[in-house]
């Protein structure tokens, strides 16, 4: 059975000089092997516990000098929805993982508590905060929270600390994501540090299932996507459920001339040149299922996107530059 796994580190202005550094932690996580949300789980955590990365240590600081990650995961088992869960406010180095941890201890105290006998429904969105809560209902121990301050976020806060705002250039303050396929079983999941200064209670698209991440299906398709880049306008357009969804209705869809179309119905956050633009990168997998073929879209307006994916044991690693308005590919891979 074929086994794919698809990650990016998210769509900005990754630096050149980083290169190297970026195709070794992407390559380092596509070799990780699992099945399904154990993938997840292993291949996010070393792109979260990097530097290099806006997850998880390293992350971005908010507004008060402190780290919050976002992260939401689902998997789709035979066209069905089967686990999901989204958590904010997360100070743990792998914001993935821990989210996984968090529902499935949940869904076991759910089952031994009997909460849904009297009405308390599981819930799909929560706080990093009620990992408390949970651990001692099952009675288990909640270690102590990471420090993921690095030096480098510190440095650049103490600048802002004394009025000098000089953020760099080249800069990726955006999403992972990640898409593992086998069989009948898609997973996805993503995770965020969130913008440089941001509001300590911002939300942003890692953290919303149908914005950040998503997975559909009918008889001939099954579409996940992730998306990263400007958070807001993803949030605001949907956007992976509304790719999704279109790609489901018209598979020829010219994902380009859609997303340009669309943005225009809501108030874009970013303004280059006087002009209002759709930050964003994403990438989307078509699994032809009549025709045993998978389908690898991959599309942005920033000004890189890096990602690689693992197909058949075979790795490959792309650092997609944009050198005009915007970029887009695609790879078919035949089962």
């Amino acid at each position: 059975m074929d086994e794919l796994l698809v990650l990016h580190i998210g769509a900005g202005n990754h630096s050149l000089k980083q290169n190297e550094k970026h195709h070794a932690l992407i390559k380092d996580a596509l070799i990780q092997n699992n099945d399904s949300l154990k993938c997840i789980s292993r291949s996010s955590s070393i792109l979260e516990k990097s530097p290099l990365t806006n997850c998880g240590y390293g992350s971005s600081l908010n507004f008060n000098g402190e780290v919050s990650n976002e992260a939401s995961f689902l998997q789709n088992v035979g066209g069905k929805i089967t686990k999901y869960g989204s958590m904010h406010d997360i100070h743990s180095p792998c914001p993935i993982s821990e989210t996984i941890d968090i529902f499935n201890k949940i869904d076991l105290m759910y089952s031994e508590q009997k909460f849904d006998k009297i009405g308390i429904t599981r819930p799909l969105i929560l706080r990093h905060s009620i990992k408390s809560f949970v651990y001692q209902k099952l009675g288990l121990e909640n270690e102590e929270e990471s420090n993921l301050v690095s030096d480098n976020q510190n440095k650049k806060y103490e600048i802002y600390k004394q009025g000098f705002i000089d953020i760099p250039k080249e800069e990726v303050q955006d999403t992972i994501g990640l898409i593992h396929q086998v069989g009948d079983i898609t997973s996805v999941a993503a995770s965020s540090g969130g913008n440089f200064l941001k509001l300590p209670s911002r939300i942003g698209c890692a953290g919303i299932i149908g914005s950040g991440l998503g997975i559909k299906s009918n008889n001939e398709l099954e579409v996940s996507c992730m998306c990263s880049g400007n958070g807001e306008d993803i949030i605001l357009l949907n956007l992976s459920n509304l790719l999704i969804n279109q790609l489901l209705q018209d598979p020829e869809t010219n994902i380009h001339e859609f997303l340009i179309a669309e943005s225009e119905r809501v108030p874009l956050n970013i303004v280059i040149n006087g002009k209002p633009k759709l930050y964003v990168g994403v990438i989307l997998l078509v699994n032809h299922k009549k025709d045993n073929y998978k389908q690898l879209i991959y599309y942005h307006t920033t000004e890189s996107f890096y990602f690689g994916y693992r197909f058949k044991d075979k790795i490959k690693v792309i650092q997609s530059r944009n050198k005009g308005n915007y970029a887009l590919g695609e790879r078919i891979l035949r089962v």
